[in-house]
């Protein structure tokens, strides 16, 4: 695939989905809202996954798949969907199928298959709106849980939990919303600790409650005890309001996640302690969560005595081996956001109706295509079947990706190029503006000195395992240093596996609780 018709496949992406904009969901602070109480969730205690899995046979044909929409549309008889109809030959489920579709297909096909399927779903018809997401669906299909298309405070009052909604503005004019679980669901008690918990890229607090009870790390540390922050970074599903701004000017979406570091993370800390009253607060962070924890620290080190402790869970800083076929894009990702800041297109990925759409038609588990949408999934964050969150899936789809900027994405690009943890490179004469000097600095590690826990898999293809030894290294203080003992376990199932206590938070509630 061509350059060019990269840039045009992504232009016509982002045009479609500025289409089904929308603005940030209204004042919730007094909610109210009432659910039928969700079935109880079946607790395993250490559960033991197979290591190895049943072979499987891979097809040598690809039959026909949604031939309906196929003479609908043109567009279906195109490579990218012949490519999507043979991935959806291989079972999902298996990693083989996953390694199959990697080696029989070009690394940049791949990637904008995902693209494609977008622009099938506008040209066969498929309804988009403007309307913001919120309240519960009055029909859903199939087998589309209950938590689809529901705000997070609407999640965890439907899950049996107080939900608070606050605000904060940060110094350069971002209004941030916070969602906050005070207590466990057996009631109040004094003498709570606050913990602050980070979303990653593309994200929003919703990551942290879509399981069930007894494997949302959320709703585990509500229930031992802590006072629960769920914090939402500039330009996602919560965060599209600004003093002077609007999301449909350029100037709104001219940040990275320095700025998030810098504005975000310090206004949500600073707004905890004040409400609560305590000294300092407990911090999780999970993929870019960690980064702008490691960059607020090198760049306001005063910081470190606000946190007790910090749990990375899939830590980033470092990005040189990342395995993903996104790393494919980076040599681009400058160019790309070049041409698009022209466009005058700064948001990347927002959360809309047309997501919704796509959650409930190709990720629901009762469909025939459900296979290319766990697939797709397993070639960004790597393939793990056996923790693959299926009842959840049509909910984390609507929710993620919940939008960021261009310029976000940008960064990481850059620092794959780079393979330094550095600032937001502007190019020359932007670098001597912002700096004062021709390269971006790069943030200092040694200056992270609170307690750092980190949490880490050998399949993560995003925060690979050589790039976790490496910023092991470099942390002055790392207290903790836990490898998942699942080979299989990736990127996402950090937040959303289907035994992520065991595997994770039964070590993250331990190693807070010494703190």
């Amino acid at each position: 695939m061509t350059f060019p018709t990269l840039v045009v496949a992504i232009i016509l992406t982002s045009a479609v989905k500025r289409r089904a904009r929308r603005d940030g969901p209204e004042d919730r602070s007094s909610l109210e809202v009432k659910f039928p109480k969700p079935k109880p969730a079946h607790v395993i205690s250490h559960p033991k996954p197979p290591s190895t899995r049943p072979g499987l046979a891979i097809h040598n044909t690809c039959g026909a798949i949604n031939t309906g929409a196929a003479r609908r549309s043109p567009l279906l008889a195109t490579p990218a969907l012949t490519r999507l109809r043979c991935l959806h030959e291989c079972r999902s489920g298996d990693a083989k199928c996953a390694t199959y579709y990697i080696h029989t297909t070009s690394t940049m096909n791949a990637v904008v298959d995902a693209v494609v399927v977008m622009m099938v779903v506008v040209m066969t018809g498929a309804p988009v709106s403007s309307s913001p997401r919120q309240g519960h669906h009055q029909h859903l299909p199939r087998n589309t849980h209950w938590t689809f298309n529901l705000t997070t405070p609407e999640i965890v009052q439907g899950m049996g939990y107080p939900a608070e909604v606050h605000h904060v503005t940060t110094s350069d004019g971002y209004l941030l919303e916070l969602h906050r679980i005070p207590h466990g669901a057996a009631g109040p008690s004094e003498g709570r600790l606050p913990v602050l918990l980070q979303h990653g890229i593309l994200g929003s607090s919703a990551d942290w409650v879509l399981n069930t009870a007894d494997q949302a790390l959320a709703f585990l540390l509500a229930d031992a005890g802590y006072d629960v922050w769920l914090s939402n970074t500039r330009g996602n599903t919560y965060c599209r309001r600004h003093q002077d701004l609007s999301p449909d000017q350029q100037a709104f979406w001219s940040f990275s996640w320095d700025e998030m570091a810098y504005y975000d993370l310090p206004a949500s800390i600073d707004y905890i302690l004040e409400v609560t009253g305590a000294a300092d607060l407990h911090y999780v962070g999970y993929s870019m969560g960690t980064t702008i924890f490691f960059a607020m620290m090198s760049e306001r080190p005063e910081y470190n005595e606000k946190v007790r402790v910090m749990a990375a869970l899939a830590p980033v800083a470092f990005v040189d081996h990342i395995k993903s076929p996104l790393r494919e894009l980076a040599p681009y990702s400058n160019d790309i956001d070049t041409v698009l800041t022209l466009l005058g297109v700064g948001e990347l990925l927002p959360g809309t109706t047309v997501m919704d759409y796509l959650a409930e038609n190709f990720c629901d588990a009762d469909i025939p295509l459900v296979d290319v949408c766990y697939n797709i999934f397993f070639l960004i964050v790597g393939p793990d079947t056996s923790e693959l969150n299926k009842d959840y899936m049509t909910s984390i789809v609507s929710h993620t990706p919940a939008g960021t900027s261009v310029h976000t994405a940008n960064h990481y690009g850059q620092e794959v190029l780079s393979g330094n943890f550095i600032k937001y490179d502007y190019g020359l004469l932007g670098n001597l503006n912002h700096y004062g000097q021709q390269t971006p600095p790069h943030y200092d590690l040694a200056k992270v000195t609170t307690p750092v826990g980190l949490f880490h898999s050998d399949n993560d293809w995003l925060a690979a395992p050589e790039d976790v030894a490496r910023l092991q290294q470099l942390l002055p203080n790392v207290v903790f240093s836990h490898r998942v003992d699942f080979h299989d376990f990736n990127h996402a199932d950090f937040v959303w596996a289907v035994h992520a206590r065991q595997y994770v938070h039964r070590y993250v509630l331990e190693l807070l609780a010494q703190y």
